[in-house]
């Protein structure tokens, strides 16, 4: 964008002054022009004026939208109709490998290379006692693997080197992003990361715009609905004449690029939830099975659970019905007025509310995605909730801005045009991490998951070990905790700990891990054992009694290493609860074991390398002792 010219900004301020927009509190104790103004409030006028390039109809039309969403907000909450959504399918066991898993599974892989992935990246880890970004936090500390790399790498081993993957950042995460990704040296050619833009906020009822204590306009995220709208304005450099090397090039836009290349589905996917990759191919499979626009990655609710709810909803008595995520607190308030027995309280025999609770993983069809993002422009339906001071709802506590949720794209398919539907998976496959040690502890108490690093974390393993023994690896240990944190609040089992990277899993599906431990039954990992396995590797028989990390080559087209008649006995690794070490001790981890509560002590790990390191075949081997980490 060209710098607006003075009479631009002049004009722009004679707008905002009108009564339409009553917006004259900004520029009082002014110069009469913007020819005499200072260098701050030229500033907060062209601030003011550049906001059209980011929000369709720019200040003014947020201002009117502010007005029109701050009016209603004052109505009672209400829905004519509100019932189960028709389309919702139970996904199998994601450990159990029955016909019907490996079929779904396979054909949902087969499909991944056809996907474009969404990876909304706007928040920092301060609820959790992190300072950084979230996506920087390791998914488990085995490894120190990050959520960032996890997706990415995935996303990469079954997409390919070009697989579309875009990562929404914000004003906070952005240039740590940046960063995270520059260390990674991920080589994806069509890695896109779309900086939202934070919003105006209101100071008041009327909709006139906060200011702080010098004078700048108050600002403030818009939500993570704003994924539709970057999407839907991004572009991407092309030349005109294809390999002609003469330097003239055109903006071609995103959605045209996926359309034209094939892809046909589009994936959305939170910061630090896991348990995704292995949902996302039966996700795949079944909205094509069941021909979906839209398919909500859902679980089991427990009643008054804080997890939005997937429900049929009509507005209005002649409005069409829409499928859609309903918030919680909505939900509530909105039940007991529409259900004579009880609402929110009423539960099936397992003791889960009806509705099942959406996850935010959210499998589109791209063709349709695209329609309707061009019919919005890239906008989802918005809102605002601002907290009052008085009875009089004139005034806010604090400021309040407009907001929009990532799936409320829902609210776009009309069921009138368009299939829109949920998949029920165990409630074992949602991991995510988004609260404190002490936040999680509290829930725990009423009767809530904890969903925090430690679980994050623990949950991860004991996914994976679910499914290695479901091809067949014979893994006995007992269910029993480790560790307890947080005053015995959160208790967690970490070993055994097997670690697959994504050249040795592929995509991770339950085929894959059989090509992995290609004989299962002669592989023997005990109760207290720890595997990491990177690159390409076979499995045919080990035993393992202590911490081994097997190397395998990661050029796809070496032949894999394989390991025969290996032993190997070692200490190990172990875990503590970081409320049992000395204060020298714990004053030397970091905030990533902070906020998990326990540490692994990393004594010893053997080494099996595919460059001849080591002789897997040699029967037995001794560890090799790495630094400890405490």
């Amino acid at each position: 964008m060209t710098n607006p010219s003075n009479s631009n900004l002049q004009a722009l301020r004679e707008a905002l002054c009108a009564p339409d927009l009553d917006q004259g509190h900004l520029f009082e104790g002014w110069p009469e022009t913007v020819d005499e103004c200072n260098e701050r409030q030229i500033d907060v006028l062209t601030d003011l004026y550049a906001f059209s390039n980011v929000y369709p109809g720019g200040i003014a039309q947020y201002i009117r939208n502010g007005r029109e969403l701050l009016a209603r907000e004052s109505e009672e909450v209400d829905f004519a109709a509100l019932e189960m959504p028709p389309l919702i399918f139970e996904a199998p066991s994601l450990h159990r490998r029955t016909a019907e898993r490996t079929t779904l599974e396979n054909a949902g892989t087969a499909m991944l290379c056809k996907t474009v992935f969404v990876l909304v990246a706007g928040g920092l880890g301060e609820r959790l006692g992190y300072s950084s970004i979230k996506v920087g936090l390791p998914v488990e500390t085995a490894t120190n693997t990050t959520y960032l790399a996890y997706y990415l790498q995935w996303a990469r081993q079954v997409g390919g080197r070009g697989v579309p993957f875009v990562i929404m950042t914000s004003d906070d995460t952005h240039d740590r992003t940046l960063q995270l990704l520059s260390e990674l040296q991920l080589d994806m050619v069509n890695l896109h990361v779309l900086k939202q833009v934070q919003v105006f906020c209101f100071a008041d009822s009327a909709a006139h715009l906060a200011m702080d204590g010098t004078g700048r306009l108050l600002r403030k995220p818009h939500g993570h609905g704003d994924v539709h709208s970057l999407i839907y304005n991004a572009t991407v450099k092309r030349e005109v004449v294809p390999g002609s090397g003469d330097g003239i090039t055109t903006a071609q836009p995103l959605l045209d690029e996926w359309l034209a290349a094939g892809y046909e589905s589009i994936v959305f996917m939170q910061d630090t939830n896991a348990g995704a990759t292995v949902t996302i191919p039966i996700s795949l499979a079944l909205s094509a099975e069941h021909s979906l626009d839209m398919n909500f990655t859902c679980i089991p609710r427990v009643p008054k659970e804080p997890i939005g709810l997937l429900c049929r909803t009509k507005k209005n008595s002649g409005d069409t019905w829409l499928v859609a995520n309903v918030e919680y607190n909505v939900f509530a308030e909105v039940s007991r007025t529409l259900n004579k027995d009880g609402g929110e309280e009423v539960s099936d025999g397992g003791g889960f509310s009806p509705f099942p609770g959406s996850i935010n993983t959210l499998v589109l069809k791209l063709p349709s995605y695209v329609d309707r993002l061009r019919e919005s422009h890239g906008v989802v339906p918005e809102f605002i909730n601002p907290k009052y001071s008085d009875e009089t709802r004139r005034s806010f506590k604090k400021p309040a801005r407009i907001e929009s949720l990532m799936q409320d794209i829902a609210l776009l398919f009309s069921e009138d045009d368009h299939r829109v539907g949920g998949t029920v998976f165990e409630r074992f496959s949602y991991q995510p991490v988004k609260n404190s040690l002490e936040g999680a502890a509290a829930l725990v108490a009423q009767g809530n998951s904890a969903y925090c690093a430690a679980t994050g974390e623990a949950d991860f393993y004991e996914l994976q070990r679910r499914r290695l023994k479901a091809i067949g690896l014979p893994l006995f240990y007992n269910s029993e905790a480790e560790v307890t944190v947080v005053d015995n609040a959160i208790r967690v089992r970490v070993f055994p700990i097997i670690v697959l990277d994504v050249m040795c899993a592929s995509g991770g599906s339950l085929s894959d891990l059989a090509r992995v431990f290609s004989t299962p039954e002669k592989a023997r990992i005990d109760h207290r054992s720890t595997l990491i396995v990177e690159g390409r590797v076979i499995i045919e028989s080990l035993e393992l009694h202590g911490a081994l990390i097997i190397r395998g080559p990661s050029d796809p087209t070496a032949p894999p290493y394989v390991v025969r008649n290996a032993v190997v006995r070692n200490d190990g690794w172990s875990v503590h609860a970081i409320s049992s070490l000395s204060p020298e001790r714990v004053s030397r981890l970091s905030e990533v074991d902070h906020i998990r509560g326990f540490v692994l002590e990393k004594t010893t790990m053997a080494v099996m390398d595919f460059k001849g390191k080591c002789a897997p075949e040699a029967g037995s081997l001794s560890g090799a002792a790495d630094p400890a980490k405490l």
